[in-house]
């Protein structure tokens, strides 16, 4: 493919050193080459163009005339960087938009977040004071039954005392009904013996001693009780004094007695 030379028109702005040629030199054409091949645009180069040439000269910037027939090509510039730029500024605000409604969500969270912790603090607050009013009630409920606990403590301590005082008691008069019931027992017994007698003879079972008469429980004054009987022994060492067994059992008759032999005390009785 043969390579082709375009030209396009550019204007350009001097530099003040060149401003004072101006007047003395006019704006002059000068043709800069440009390579681009024909056919990847399907364009052929118009007659101006094939038959332009560079005009030499001595300045540092030149414009150029390229005659094209293509009229689609894109001129060189900042055109091309329009899309780019437009792309940028929709992300910029894109993010910022992004931005601006995190900050707000943020902003309503915490705002939301701040009135629910005040209400709980509120809450909070309120349950505390509930709760140092009952634990006061509770203390001085304690307190109160610390106080009663002492006091039942004293009134138990006392009642102690006085079922102390009361068993002692209890316990003398137990003493003293044992001793009654045995004065009771003991005179029924004398009873038993009296109203086996007819004529009971007082001043034997109930002697005078020391101006004050005693009986002396189931046998008469001298005789000794063994197994619910009374007896009476005679021990006469002289022999002369000895009485029959009729003579004996006479006088054993007269006492209200019977005559009876024993082999020794506590071993048998014999009538």
């Amino acid at each position: 493919m043969d390579e082709e030379v375009c030209y396009s028109s550019v204007s350009f702005i001097k530099s003040e050193e060149s401003k004072t040629r101006e007047k003395q030199d006019a704006e002059e054409t000068v043709y800069s080459e440009v390579k681009r091949t024909e056919a990847h645009r399907g364009l052929s180069p118009s007659p101006a163009a094939a038959d332009a040439k560079p005009l030499p000269g001595p300045h540092r910037y030149h414009s150029a005339v390229v005659a094209l027939t293509d009229t689609a090509v894109p001129l060189p510039g900042p055109h091309r960087y329009r899309s780019v730029v437009v792309a940028l500024g929709l992300l910029t605000a894109l993010l910022l938009s992004l931005l601006v409604a995190m900050l707000v969500y943020y902003r309503i969270h915490v705002y939301e977040s701040n009135a629910l912790l005040e209400r709980e603090l509120h809450q909070l607050k309120g349950k505390h004071t509930s709760l140092l009013t009952e634990f006061t009630l509770v203390k001085t409920h304690n307190a109160n039954l610390s106080s009663s606990n002492e006091m039942s403590q004293a009134r138990y301590e006392n009642a102690s005392a006085a079922n102390q005082h009361l068993l002692s008691a209890m316990a003398r008069l137990q003493q003293v009904k044992t001793t009654l019931m045995m004065e009771r027992d003991h005179l029924n017994q004398t009873l038993e013996v009296i109203f086996q007698f007819s004529d009971f003879a007082v001043g034997h079972f109930c002697p005078v001693t020391t101006q004050e008469r005693k009986c002396s429980g189931y046998c008469k004054e001298g005789w000794e009780y063994y197994k619910s009987s009374c007896y009476h022994f005679i021990y006469i060492i002289d022999w002369y004094y000895w009485k029959s067994w009729e003579e004996s059992k006479a006088d054993c008759a007269k006492m209200g007695a019977h005559l009876v032999t024993i082999d020794s005390r506590g071993t048998g009785l014999h009538q």
